[in-house]
């Protein structure tokens, strides 16, 4: 926890020390990060997207990549779709295609989540605990009803052959410590981790130059890493 709060206000972005817990978890020590917001994902990309359209972009749906051909002018990126000239390229995906030295760097894990219904009132706030492996929460409203998202009991991908025991762990913790009316959905999701917690954003290591990838995002479901997308280092080959 000193660490954390060490490193995140050496870098610019204030974390202070707090008495007062959102949730009803038993802690030592507990730390906020002021001035966070909460915003719909999938809004927000609709906006970008909108935006992106008046510009004069375009976005081809159900369009898969296969591969990407240099020449000395452009790059043919080859679709299911048929061929894209272009002169640059961005992978901004899980993680890009190929053999790439990336993929001994970005390590797939996979989380489980889970909505319930609370029979009291729900922590209008953001957060995780620092147990091995940690869990999440917050709150998200939708069409007028609440939810708490709880999530947690995180594996590397193919370290767990029953992963319905993930979610029985992650159910029994969260009813451990919230009043639970009932789990209204439940899920699970891969992300990709890299080396030293920071995504990997510039050019692809050993790819034409005019090639490029963001990637190592890891979640984004818990106030640390969200505030670490601010702290990205660039990954470039000069």
């Amino acid at each position: 926890m000193e660490k954390i709060w060490e490193a995140s206000n050496e870098v610019g972005i204030p974390m202070e020390y707090t008495k007062d817990c959102p949730f009803p978890i038993p802690f030592v020590k507990a730390v906020q990060i002021p001035g966070q917001g909460q915003f719909h994902p999938l809004k927000y990309i609709d906006g970008l997207a909108t935006v992106f359209n008046k510009n004069g972009g375009h976005i081809a749906d159900n369009c898969r990549v296969t591969s990407v051909s240099p020449d000395d002018n452009y790059l043919t990126v080859n679709t299911t779709s048929g061929p894209i000239i272009a002169r640059q390229v961005i992978y901004a995906t899980h993680t890009p295609p190929g053999v790439n030295i990336l993929h001994f760097r970005n390590a797939p894990y996979r989380s489980y989540v889970l909505a319930a219904k609370l029979k009291g009132s729900y922590p209008q706030a953001l957060g995780y605990d620092l147990e091995d492996p940690y869990h999440y929460y917050r709150t998200q409203k939708i069409e007028g009803e609440e939810f708490l998202i709880a999530g947690g009991a995180d594996h590397k991908t193919g370290h767990e052959d029953d992963t319905g025991v993930r979610f029985s762990m992650l159910e029994n913790y969260v009813r451990q410590y919230f009043d639970v009316e009932t789990i209204a959905y439940s899920w699970s999701s891969q992300y990709y981790e890299s080396a030293d917690g920071l995504p990997y954003i510039g050019r692809l290591p050993g790819s034409d130059k005019r090639i490029f990838v963001a990637t190592g995002y890891r979640k984004r479901d818990d106030i640390w890493h969200d505030s670490r997308t601010n702290i990205m280092r660039s990954y470039c080959q000069k």
